[in-house]
């Protein structure tokens, strides 16, 4: 999915060199080795982190923590695991990056992780 997909690809060497903590490990072989996340969901979230790119309705409700959004809008590979999610997102990411519709905005504005000086 990587290689398919240049702007991924990008976005995750750019959170290597920003973000220490965050690592491919963390972002994407981590989760989808474990099979806890459905891997057609991270490359959006990878790339949400690392430029602010916009999400879809599911994975906005997530990021701005709104759990019975994210519940109602999450197909059958998702739903199942929200809890997943929750605790990659809050363990993996900067936590200025996700909580409220607000700070998902703020992210957004400002770029992700490339806007950041």
């Amino acid at each position: 999915m990587m290689r398919e997909d240049p702007r991924t690809f990008e976005a995750l060497k750019l959170c290597d060199r920003r973000e220490p903590d965050i690592t491919r490990h963390d972002l994407f072989i981590g989760a989808a080795l474990c099979e806890q996340l459905p891997p057609a969901m991270l490359a959006p979230l990878v790339r949400y982190l690392a430029y602010g790119d916009p999400l879809g309705g599911f994975l906005t409700a997530l990021v701005s923590g709104e759990l019975f959004e994210a519940a109602c809008h999450a197909d059958g590979n998702n739903n199942p695991r929200l809890a997943d999610f929750a605790k990659w997102i809050q363990q993996s990411w900067p936590q200025v990056s996700y909580g409220s519709g607000d700070t998902v905005r703020a992210w957004q504005e400002l770029g992700g992780l490339e806007g950041i000086p």
